[in-house]
């Protein structure tokens, strides 16, 4: 065994000795590395399990989507119908399917009591792309003539009994309830929350509705390979169909890169707050280390009286605050792993083991013992055996 391995293993002896020996104060400084690397652990360990979440959700609604919304006044959006949208759905081969959406703002009644509900219509398509799951009944189809409807439900649930077959009234029409659905899964292109609407055929629904108008639009493609160019088509077809009104894009795929965008800005931004706490904790040890040299400044004075080298000295005290600052950031890599599994719990977030946010907690705490332990190590070192002798 070299010599310098044989005084690292006796300063790590050491080191032990005199941190239990004055345990209230190494707990202290131990308190602020271990607040410190939580936090770190905790916020990037929180920002990477709900990045992952809303990536996730968005990944459900398939990739392939594009959804338009249609912005102006109904006076001219009113041109873009259900029979212009199956000519351009026809035209372009990337286009699997769709579906359009138009709303009404009327009141909805079950035996003459008012419910509080949406009043929505679409084609049969809105089934699958939605990706919705019936409780009872069917969905509503493209060939029905008749005023048939589906309900979310919280619609159900509000009047308190199986609508199927019942009678809704919404403005001066009536619908008959031919199915309910099951909850909703949460939909950022649907802007309207299906578990509290009523779901009309868009084309009975236009029939008694003259001056209701689409508003937005939801396609399907046959790959995400093609959302640009599908975009661009789109976008010259409802222009040339109706120029005086706007069309506002989004798909899961850019969603999904600005989310990781903002994420990796957020990651910045929390790390950056816990290093803070970190940094804290940092000048804590700094203190203890300080105050632990101006008690041991005799032992200093003996060990270089003696022949210790001032390597040795520097090395005993930084050893000593590597020592501090290991054991705050094991505590607080537990601390924070913890945390997080407990917020992503209650959260709903997915709950997984990310050894990133682990390894940049415990890597920091080292580096923070080494960085705020160093400067006592050199006073340390600086200390003449002579000075040191003379302390009483």
């Amino acid at each position: 065994m070299s010599r310098t391995t044989g005084n690292t293993l006796l300063f790590l002896q050491q080191s032990k000795i005199n941190i239990l020996a004055r345990k209230m104060r190494s707990f202290l400084a131990v308190l602020g590395v271990w607040i410190g690397s939580a936090s770190v652990v905790a916020l990037l360990y929180c920002s990477q399990l709900a990045t992952m979440s809303v990536v996730s959700k968005l990944s459900e609604l398939g990739t392939n989507l594009i959804s338009v919304s249609l912005l102006g006044s109904s006076k001219f959006t009113k041109d873009i119908t259900v029979s212009s949208l199956n000519n351009i759905s026809k035209k372009y081969t990337h286009i699997k399917t769709y579906s359009p959406l138009a709303f009404s703002y009327d009141n909805v009644y079950f035996n003459g009591k008012r419910i509080n509900a949406n009043v929505i219509s679409s084609n049969e398509e809105f089934y699958n792309i939605s990706k919705l799951e019936l409780q009872a009944g069917r969905f509503i189809s493209d060939f029905d003539q008749d005023e048939f409807c589906v309900v979310g439900v919280k619609v159900q649930a509000q009047t308190g009994v199986d609508l199927i077959g019942s009678q809704l009234k919404y403005g001066k029409h009536f619908c008959t309830v031919i199915g309910s659905l099951h909850p909703a899964k949460n939909n950022f292109f649907i802007p309207v929350d299906i578990d509290n609407s009523v779901i009309l055929p868009i084309k009975v629904f236009q029939k008694r509705n003259i001056n209701s108008a689409l508003r937005d639009l939801v396609f399907s493609l046959t790959s995400s390979d093609h959302i640009a160019e599908v975009e661009g088509d789109l976008k010259t077809s409802l222009a040339l169909i109706s120029p005086k009104t706007r069309t506002y894009f989004r798909n899961p795929k850019e969603l999904i890169e600005k989310v990781v965008e903002q994420k990796q800005q957020l990651t910045i931004l929390l790390g950056i707050i816990g290093c803070i706490s970190l940094l804290v904790g940092g000048i804590g040890i700094m203190n203890i280390m300080l105050v632990s040299v101006v008690e041991r400044r005799r032992e200093i004075g003996i060990r270089l009286a003696v022949g210790a080298h001032v390597a040795d000295i520097r090395k005993m005290f930084l050893i000593e605050a590597i020592l501090l600052s290991l054991c705050g950031g094991i505590l607080g890599v537990l601390s924070g792993v913890v945390l997080s599994l407990i917020i992503a719990a209650f959260a709903g977030w997915p709950i997984q083991l990310l050894l990133t946010p682990i390894i940049l907690g415990f890597g920091v705490s080292i580096v923070v013992g080494v960085f705020f332990g160093y400067w006592p190590a050199h006073t340390a070192s600086c200390l003449t055996p002579v000075e040191s002798l003379r302390v009483e």
